[in-house]
């Protein structure tokens, strides 16, 4: 009786222990991860990153989860960089929508956008 508790003690802790190795799946990333490191290495022409993410935005909306952080943000800067300044504030406004604790940022960001 002994043996079979522990075993169901072990088969339990690691089952408990993968499970934490598993993502949630909260947010999708698409492929928004590389297009940001292409911009960091100065990659493709910024007016095809625009549309890689504007493509990846459709999946996220169709898939139903959540933005992940900074993906608007980095899509607003984007949108600065090529002078869409309106476009650039309402990403911004939209990160800080999501992501409450960004707000100061994107709101500095906004300001220096509007001078």
């Amino acid at each position: 009786m002994k043996k079979n508790i522990t075993i169901f003690t072990l088969t339990f802790l690691l089952i408990l222990g993968f499970s934490g190795c598993v993502t949630s799946g909260i947010y999708h990333w698409g492929d928004s991860e590389s297009i940001t490191r292409m911009y960091l290495k100065g990659g493709e022409d910024i007016n095809v990153q625009i549309q890689q993410l504007e493509s990846i935005k459709q999946e996220i909306e169709a898939s139903g989860k959540s933005f992940p952080p900074g993906f608007n943000a980095h899509l607003g800067m984007l949108y600065a960089e090529v002078g869409n300044r309106q476009t650039a504030i309402r990403y911004f406004e939209a990160e800080k929508a999501l992501f409450p604790e960004s707000a100061h940022y994107m709101d500095f960001t906004i300001s220096r956008i509007r001078r």
